[in-house]
């Protein structure tokens, strides 16, 4: 499984809408995210390594929204396909590591990785449907929390 992820010049986290303002407390209401700093984790595999104008033709499309449930969701587009997007977060105690490839060989055995960013939060998309506890990724990083608790002394 490969993960491919995306990001701008830094590793730094989403700003989520402010839950002080009053007009934020319908499901209908679209945010406009700080996506200038962010990671995001796309369910496809881009065969291209170098410098995109993601603010143009990604950034500047997404809207952002309260579900139901007062969770935020994310809606954008990738190439006519349709993006849901969700924020994942590292399980307490970690963060995720943004890793370079030293010798750029590919080969897994033979690889020296450097760590360039550290984060603890990146956007998650899905196609049509919005990321859930199910999905494979959030289920993997719950395995964090539930290690800590078959491992307790």
């Amino acid at each position: 499984m490969a993960i491919n992820l995306h990001f701008s010049s830094r590793c730094n986290s989403l700003e989520e809408p402010s839950n002080n303002d009053e007009s934020n407390s319908n499901t209908s209401n679209t945010y406009l995210p700080d996506l200038s700093n962010s990671i995001h984790l796309l369910p496809c595999f881009i065969d291209y390594n170098g410098e995109a104008a993601v603010e143009k033709y990604f950034h500047k499309y997404i809207s952002v929204t309260k579900n139901s449930n007062s969770q935020i969701e994310y809606t954008g587009t990738f190439r006519g396909y349709p993006l849901k997007g969700g924020l994942a977060s590292s399980p307490e105690g970690f963060s995720f590591a943004l890793m370079k490839d030293l010798n750029g060989s590919g080969d897994i055995e033979s690889r020296t990785l450097k760590e360039c960013e550290r984060f603890d939060k990146f956007t998650c998309w899905n196609v049509s449907d919005s990321p859930t506890s199910r999905d494979s990724l959030f289920k993997a990083l719950k395995w964090v929390d539930i290690a800590k608790i078959i491992h307790e002394d």
